[in-house]
């Protein structure tokens, strides 16, 4: 076997084994320590990219957690239930998936799949019972996916959902509002050609969204119906086209925000008072690397504003500059004393 080459097989607290693999690309040197791991419940493949495939035996339906990274030719098999597993994190890794059944995994929590070159969909059918129990979905840097199940995403137990840098997806899941009651967390960035969110809107205990680098879905955002959700309090907007010169617009934003972050607007060169006189609540505002920006509003921001951090802002040097220029000529036309 080459260097640095790691098979570690550690019994854990619960009496259940945990199997760490690194840089092994032979099946062979697996086979005996596999089968012979029947209680095992944690699998970590790191760095394994001429591995092809492993002796999954009967463990699929025992296995609590599967962590594969930087093993590109491994395939995942997806013709067996996966009856416990709860997490499983995929990271330039299993480039043969194209199709990720959800139903064979009826007790998967927490789903990261992170640049799997040929992914380019989740599935449920929609005949398929019981919903799902899964909490969290990230999905990052898969080029190629596009959607998410036919007819909806039925997880009532789903608090954080994240998608980015997935160029050809074109919406999110479905009737977001009534099959995502429990979404607290949206985060959306650099998917271009999302162009709004789903009919109904967003679910009604949103709390964070995040949008940054969706042009598409930044053009349509006064469809986005934020002022009906109460519950938002964080916002999170970036990475905005050239064009836009003064935001928020009135009655853009949600009456209980309370923290605001605005960052990466090409052309912004003004705030605008008017979207910000409804946000009683708001405490916190971020702008960073707006560096057109000229004009903060002297009046109309909110009272309950306790914190505003401006970075790498032009207008914020020239501020500087002035007021040095402004006390080198008040030094100047002090009246000199001679001794």
């Amino acid at each position: 076997m080459q260097e640095d080459v790691r098979i570690v097989l550690e019994e854990l607290p619960t009496g259940r084994q945990k199997l760490e693999v690194r840089r092994v690309n032979e099946v062979v040197s697996l086979e005996g320590i596999m089968d012979s791991s029947s209680h095992l419940q944690e699998l970590q493949i790191n760095d394994c990219n001429g591995l092809m495939s492993l002796p999954w035996g009967g463990l699929l339906s025992a296995l609590k957690s599967v962590s594969i990274h930087l093993s590109r030719e491994l395939e995942l098999p997806i013709d067996t239930n996966y009856s416990s597993l709860e997490t499983l994190s995929l990271w330039q890794s299993c480039d043969s998936l194209r199709f990720f059944p959800l139903e064979l995994f009826p007790k998967l929590k927490d789903l990261r799949i992170t640049s799997c070159r040929n992914l380019e969909c989740l599935t449920v059918p929609e005949e398929h019972e019981p919903d799902l129990v899964i909490s969290k979905i990230q999905i990052w840097w898969c080029n190629k996916f596009v959607s998410f199940p036919k007819g909806g995403l039925r997880a009532p137990s789903l608090t954080s959902l994240e998608v980015g840098f997935c160029e050809s997806l074109t919406s999110l899941p479905d009737k977001m509002h009534l099959l995502l009651p429990s979404l607290l967390t949206l985060r959306i960035e650099f998917c271009g050609q999302i162009e709004s969110f789903p009919e109904g809107g967003l679910p009604s205990k949103l709390n964070s969204l995040s949008i940054q680098c969706c042009d598409k879905l930044f053009a349509n955002r006064i469809g986005w119906g934020l002022q009906n959700h109460d519950s938002l309090t964080t916002l999170s907007i970036g990475g905005v086209p050239k064009g836009v010169k003064s935001f928020p617009e009135a009655g853009f934003l949600p009456t209980g925000l309370i923290d605001l972050r605005i960052y990466h607007f090409q052309d912004l060169k003004s705030l605008d008072k008017n979207g910000f006189q409804h946000l009683t609540s708001l405490e916190k505002l971020y702008l960073w690397r707006c560096k057109k920006l000229e004009h903060m509003p002297e009046e109309g921001l909110p009272a309950s504003l306790s914190l505003v951090e401006i970075e790498k802002l032009s207008f914020a040097e020239k501020r500087v500059e002035k007021e040095k220029r402004k006390r080198m000529a008040q030094d100047c036309s002090r009246p000199q004393h001679n001794d």
